[in-house]
């Protein structure tokens, strides 16, 4: 085969691709449901594990996905965000945010010092849990976790080189929220159906 069929060293790649236009130029190497273990319904006995996000970064994985939900109030901790399948939950059981968090953090940048985008599906509702994720974002990622850049801050998105070694939170934000979680949102995730004025400065649409 000619150019296109060539195996090339990971090196080779970092050495010669083209990073310098914005994020969002770029096809990203995504995982979905990535807390999942097996399948995503209860008649394939999937189980959820925050192992699974360390497996997928180690494969070069530069996005994975957090289904978060506020905690049963029967938990020792009502106000500590889970995550889990909505199918699944009774056969898969769920895992805490922080956990998977911590692990993330841990294994992001074992195989690429590419940016890490942590796309959660925000099924939270109570104030404090939203604020608790906020809180566990900043302690797990530290100073790599990128904020929100601020209305007329962000015309484009940084490119992939200046985002080296640095966390994007994408996530929706729903009416009213908690600005401790409002602070840590990059990228705005919003539905079709709730297409209308941009309310922040890198909104993104998808089908849900």
């Amino acid at each position: 085969g000619g150019p296109r069929c060539r195996a090339e060293s990971r090196d080779m790649l970092r050495e010669t691709q083209d990073l310098s236009r914005p994020i969002t130029d770029y096809w990203v190497s995504t995982s979905h449901n990535t807390y999942l273990l097996g399948g995503q319904f209860a008649l394939t006995g999937g189980s959820v594990t925050a192992d699974t996000y360390r497996k997928f970064l180690l494969e070069g994985c530069r996005c994975v996905e957090l289904d978060c939900y506020d905690a049963s109030t029967s938990n020792a901790d009502p106000d500590e965000p889970v995550i889990y399948h909505l199918s699944e939950r009774m056969a898969g059981g769920s895992v805490t945010v922080r956990e998977v968090m911590e692990t993330v953090a841990a294994y992001a940048f074992r195989t690429s010092d590419l940016p890490v985008i942590v796309n959660v599906e925000n099924r939270m509702k109570r104030p404090e849990t939203l604020r608790r994720f906020a809180k566990i974002c900043r302690e797990t990622l530290g100073a790599g976790l990128l904020r929100a850049p601020r209305q007329g801050e962000a015309a484009s998105p940084p490119s992939p080189a200046q985002l080296r070694y640095r966390f994007l939170i994408r996530s929706k934000i729903h009416r009213d929220p908690p600005k401790e979680f409002e602070r840590i949102v990059y990228f705005v995730n919003r539905s079709f159906k709730d297409l209308g004025p941009l309310r922040y400065p890198l909104d993104s649409t998808s089908i849900s």
